[in-house]
């Protein structure tokens, strides 16, 4: 996958943000586990792992394509879908880059991607080890 490029400048500010917040908030995920059965939540997280490479790809083709509208309205979505299971940072981010785009700036659009899409990544791996482990 190819994500949009960052330079080390815009990359370090955009850590310096988000990197406080947790890449998967257990507590959320007990929280979920009262809500839905243990078998439930597992299915729940199955299945957002399940499209997760894709909507990176998407984003990072609309992203190409320079369609801030369109990037805004997919970030967006990511905003919630990562919320509701704890992938706080990636959902943070999303937020970021969704707001990003709906005022028309491009230039802070790029590191918020690039973070994004790592955030992302780690937030499925600690899904993975999760459901491993559970």
């Amino acid at each position: 996958m190819a994500v949009v490029g960052t330079p080390d400048g815009e990359r370090r500010a955009v850590l310096r943000e988000f990197s406080d917040l947790p890449v998967l908030d257990l507590k959320i995920l007990k929280a979920l586990e009262k809500e839905l059965t243990p078998q439930g939540l597992r299915s729940y997280l199955r299945f957002f792992l399940s499209g997760g490479y894709e909507r990176l790809e998407e984003l990072t083709a609309v992203a190409n394509a320079k369609d801030l509208d369109q990037l805004s309205c997919l970030a967006h979505d990511m905003v919630s879908t990562a919320g509701n299971i704890g992938a706080l940072q990636t959902s943070c981010l999303a937020r970021a880059l969704a707001r990003a785009c709906r005022i028309g700036d491009s230039k802070a659009a790029r590191p918020l991607l690039g973070e994004l899409a790592i955030a992302a990544l780690a937030s499925n791996a600690a899904i993975r080890k999760w459901l491993n482990a559970n």
